[in-house]
């Protein structure tokens, strides 16, 4: 890999936690192509991290609604819309074509449409033979390992992880007038909470981050802010009510850059395992990541994954657990989060 390759095409169809771990890889493949273009095909979803990153230099986005192309009725509209962008991208010339998605060789039909020259994924996923350049899967190694081998980064090149990116300076304006409209000062500890999930099964019980923040608020004065996307403001509100000390609800009021700001203001982030958890770590807030059957722990150097699960669990993708009277989330205690919050605050 060098400065001969002109212009670079990343397909991903992966989440935005994805593309926070992958970020010390794309840092790796910019300074290694300085004058190269580099260009984004992904869902819209992924969009504004990848701009504030400013380590690409084009995103084309072909659907808004996450994940939505593993449902077998939206199909055949993904298809549509991807191989609409089919022309515009042929016309580019790509030299190089990197596919990030593991479990889906969707990106490769692309890639060997539109006639990249090299075309590099994991081997084993799928139709392997539209690549050039397979890399291995390490399965035993974390998201961002692997993330690294796909740009062929060298163990001399892995030893300075940076998961930050600068934030723009209307959006830590935007944060900061954000705070002070809701009577928030410098002085306060803040504690972030992201008790959402996309999937039952990844989640801690509500009850139990209710608990949590009421400890938190009684015995210490923290302010608590709930943090999700706009769709989450209804269930976060019911989160809410249940609470003795009304929370700050900052879902639909802050997008994704602007809560990276937030975390730079915070004292501890307690959530479970999504984009907003490995955000926290990857800005080097205390995070504290509530994990069920799914594993991606939070790399930071103030990052703490909490996990109890059988074997026999491990690595289980069902949306809901099957086994609702041993549910592995419902093992972590309130009082084991809060010896742990307890020592960031004090």
């Amino acid at each position: 890999m060098n400065n001969k390759q002109n212009k670079i095409l990343l397909l991903r169809s992966d989440g935005i936690g994805d593309f926070i771990l992958s970020i010390p890889a794309l840092k790796f493949l910019r300074q290694k192509n300085s004058k190269a273009q580099i260009w984004l095909f992904t869902g819209k979803w992924q969009r504004e991290i990848a701009q504030a990153s400013n380590l690409i230099d084009r995103v084309i986005c072909w659907e808004d609604s996450q994940f939505f192309f593993k449902k077998a009725d939206r199909l055949k509209f993904l298809s549509y819309r991807m191989l609409n962008f089919i022309p515009l991208l042929r016309k580019q010339h790509f030299d190089l074509g990197i596919d990030f998605q593991e479990n889906d060789p969707r990106n490769r039909l692309i890639m060997g449409l539109i006639g990249i020259r090299q075309r590099r994924g994991f081997g084993g996923i799928g139709f392997d033979f539209l690549l050039n350049d397979k890399i291995v899967f390490r399965k035993k190694f974390h998201r961002f390992e692997r993330c690294l081998d796909l740009v062929k980064a060298s163990e001399r090149d892995r030893k300075k992880l940076d998961f930050t990116f600068n934030l723009p300076l209307k959006n830590q304006k935007k944060v900061n007038k954000f705070l002070k409209d809701n009577s928030m000062i410098d002085e306060d500890q803040l504690i972030i909470m992201h008790p959402i999930s996309r999937f039952k099964a990844k989640a801690w019980p509500k009850e139990k981050f209710v608990c949590l923040a009421d400890k938190l608020s009684a015995h210490h004065g923290c302010k608590i802010i709930l943090v999700g996307v706009k769709s989450d403001k209804c269930q976060l509100k019911k989160i809410s009510h249940l609470m003795r000390k009304k929370p700050l609800i900052a879902a639909g009021k802050l997008n994704l850059v602007d809560l990276a700001c937030l975390m730079k203001k915070a004292t501890v982030f307690i959530g479970n395992d999504s984009a907003p958890m490995h955000l926290s770590a990857a800005f080097s807030l205390p995070t504290i990541g509530l994990f069920g059957p799914t594993f991606f722990a939070p790399v930071g150097r103030q990052a703490i994954a909490i996990r109890k699960i059988e074997y026999s669990c491990s690595d289980c993708l069902s949306k809901v657990c099957k086994y609702p009277k041993r549910f592995c989330l419902n093992k972590i205690t309130v009082s084991e989060v809060y010896s742990l919050v307890k020592q960031f605050i004090d």
